[in-house]
């Protein structure tokens, strides 16, 4: 994977500076530009993504506001967004709910409402664009998710807050193995660490740990039919019944849970340009299943669809975002 494309607004004068600032904020991220402070002197913008996971650092010497129109936000996919202030401070504003972030503070929100967001003084963001896509099957409240601010510097929220930061810097050096498993990572952890704000987590976190780490294993060892409760538990240096205990917390069992998710990425690629030379059944053994009658019927159950209908929906694009 290459590393994060970088847009500087550079120009002879302030106000060539500020329009290539106005051009790539609204065509990469959506965002339209309504005021700037001189001397604005640095812009710089670095996107980067991870499948259809967004990376946006923006970093200013200035002050700036920029808005989400009712008209940008229609026009994307339906997705959180999450604003990680790294230095100064930055204020947003949806409709009668406002937030304002200091360092090591962030926030996520809905990004098919219009909002806007004021920067002060030299400011650095990391903005993360999450499909909501992603939480479908988790039972997740999204909606205890929106205009949420989160302390970075304790707990899961300072976990999280350090995982993005780390996914940001270290892209280029991921295989596309991982990718899928991290978003996974990401989707779990954004939700403790706001139920933890709220008062809501109350499992040991030690098995809070370990069900993390049971999701990232099963999620990089799909392709492996053999995988069970276990080699998961030899492989985490655990016992079976410790094991189960932790993943009380999914909701569902460790192999509902392996065979929603194989599933689930089966899906994926049946819809993916990418994937289009593959056959149905290369799909499903690639990513463990040993019997072509058993994934059809289960996929049939799970979607209410064959595998072939799902295909019909091939999507003509592999990205979501405009990073051209």
């Amino acid at each position: 994977m290459t590393g994060p494309q970088v847009f500087s607004a550079e120009g002879p004068s302030a106000s060539d500076r500020c329009r290539i600032w106005q051009s790539e904020l609204r065509e990469r991220m959506g965002l339209h530009v309504r005021q700037v402070s001189y001397p604005f002197t640095i812009a710089r913008l670095e996107a980067a993504r991870l499948n259809d996971v967004g990376f946006f650092r923006l970093s200013a010497s200035s002050g700036y506001q920029v808005e989400r129109t009712a008209y940008l936000a229609s026009q994307d996919v339906k997705c959180l967004k999450l604003a990680l202030c790294l230095s100064g401070t930055s204020t947003f504003q949806n409709g009668v709910d406002s937030i304002r972030l200091e360092a090591g503070e962030w926030a996520a929100f809905d990004n098919n409402r219009p909002y806007s967001s004021t920067s002060e003084g030299q400011v650095k963001l990391l903005v993360v664009t999450l499909p909501k896509r992603h939480f479908l099957g988790k039972n997740y409240e999204l909606n205890i998710l929106s205009m949420k601010k989160i302390s970075g510097d304790r707990g899961l929220g300072q976990l999280t807050f350090q995982f993005l930061v780390s996914v940001f810097e270290e892209l280029p050096s991921f295989s596309a193995k991982v990718n899928l498993p991290l978003i996974d990572v990401l989707t779990d952890m954004l939700h403790l660490a706001v139920r933890e704000d709220e008062g809501l987590c109350v499992e040991a976190k030690p098995k809070t740990r370990l069900w993390l780490r049971i999701k990232e294993y099963i999620g990089g060892e799909l392709q492996d039919p053999d995988l069970d409760v276990g080699r998961i538990a030899r492989a985490l240096g655990c016992t079976p019944r410790y094991l189960h205990k932790a993943f009380q917390l999914e909701g569902k069992s460790i192999s509902r849970y392996i065979l929603s998710l194989r599933l689930d990425r089966c899906r994926e690629r049946l819809t993916r340009y990418q994937y289009q030379g593959e056959s149905i059944s290369d799909i499903a053994f690639s990513l463990g299943f040993n019997s072509t009658a058993h994934f059809s019927s289960a996929y049939r159950l799970r979607f209410r669809e064959t595998p072939s209908q799902t295909r019909l929906l091939l999507k003509p694009k592999t990205e979501d975002l405009r990073l051209d």
